[in-house]
C-alpha cells in the first residue's frame, strides 16, 4: 500500500523487470512472467467488482478452491468452477442454491473416462411442426451395442452379413456374452435362427417373405459389467 500511495511503479514478480503502473499499463520488458499476484489470506483472497456489484470471487480453503461467477448487474451468483471432495467440478448454481443452465458448446465435445448423469439425457431434434423435441436413448444395466435391419427369406433362407466394424466393437457370441437376436416377420411365416458366425447370421423360414431383425451385443471390454458392479469371473 505504501508503494500504491506513493505512485511508484510496482514490480510484477521476482523474475522479471516488467513494472505495473497503477493505471493498469505495463512497461514492455518481460523475461519470464507477464503477471504474478500473491493473494491475500482468508477464504476470499480476491474479489472483483463492477461498480457496487460482484463479478468474480476466488475462494481458497485448505487444499481446495473455487472461482465463483456473478451477474455483474445484480450480484446474483451464476456458476462455480473449483475443486472439493468430489474432485474438479463445474456447477451452475445461483445465490439461492437453485440449479441454473450450463452450456458447453463446440464442434466436438469429448469426455475421456466414465460419464455419469443423475438426470435425463436427450438428443435434441428439430422438427418442422413441433419445434425442438428431446429424444431419449434406451438404456440397460449392462453395456450393449445394437444394430437392426430388414431382410427377406428367399427359397427358405436368408444370410444377414454383420458389419465387420460392429463385430470389432462387441464381444463374440459365447455362452457368457450371447448375441441376442430378435426376428419379426412381416408375412405369415415361421422364422428360425439357423446359424451364427463371427461375420453373419443365417435365418430360415417355412416360406418366402420379409422380416426385420435386431442384434444386441455386449460392448467389447465390458463383458462382466452389470449395474454398478463388476461380476467375478467364473
Amino acid at each position: 500500500m505504501a508503494v500504491f500511495n506513493s505512485g511508484e511503479k510496482t514490480p510484477v514478480d521476482d523474475d522479471t523487470n516488467l513494472l505495473l503502473l497503477m493505471d493498469g499499463s505495463l512497461l514492455p520488458t518481460v523475461r519470464l512472467f507477464g503477471l504474478k499476484i500473491e493473494l491475500a489470506p482468508g477464504q476470499i483472497p480476491l474479489a472483483i467488482y463492477r461498480g457496487a456489484h460482484q463479478s468474480l470471487e476466488i475462494w481458497q480453503w485448505q487444499d481446495n478452491g473455487a472461482w465463483i461467477f456473478y451477474n455483474s448487474l445484480t450480484s446474483d451468483r451464476t456458476g462455480v468452477i473449483g475443486t472439493d471432495s468430489r474432485g474438479f467440478f463445474i456447477e451452475g448454481v445461483n445465490t439461492a442454491g437453485t440449479r441454473v443452465p450450463v452450456t458447453i458448446a463446440g464442434s466436438l465435445v469429448t469426455v475421456q473416462g466414465n460419464f455419469t448423469v443423475t438426470g435425463t439425457k436427450a438428443a435434441m431434434q428439430q422438427t418442422e411442426t413441433f419445434g425442438e423435441q428431446p429424444l431419449y436413448a434406451r438404456e440397460s444395466p449392462d453395456i450393449r451395442y445394437v444394430i437392426d435391419g430388414k431382410a427377406k427369406i428367399i427359397n427358405g433362407k436368408c444370410v444377414i452379413p454383420i458389419d465387420p466394424v460392429f463385430c470389432e466393437c462387441v464381444e463374440p457370441d459365447t455362452e457368457e456374452t450371447p448375441w441376442l437376436i430378435h426376428l419379426t416377420s412381416w408375412d405369415d411365416i415361421r422364422l428360425k435362427i439357423e446359424a451364427i458366425t463371427e461375420t453373419q447370421i443365417t435365418v430360415t423360414g417355412n416360406a418366402d417373405g420379409i422380416f426385420c431383425w435386431t442384434l444386441s451385443c455386449i460392448r467389447r471390454g465390458y463383458r462382466n459389467k452389470w449395474f454398478d458392479k463388476i461380476c467375478e469371473e467364473d
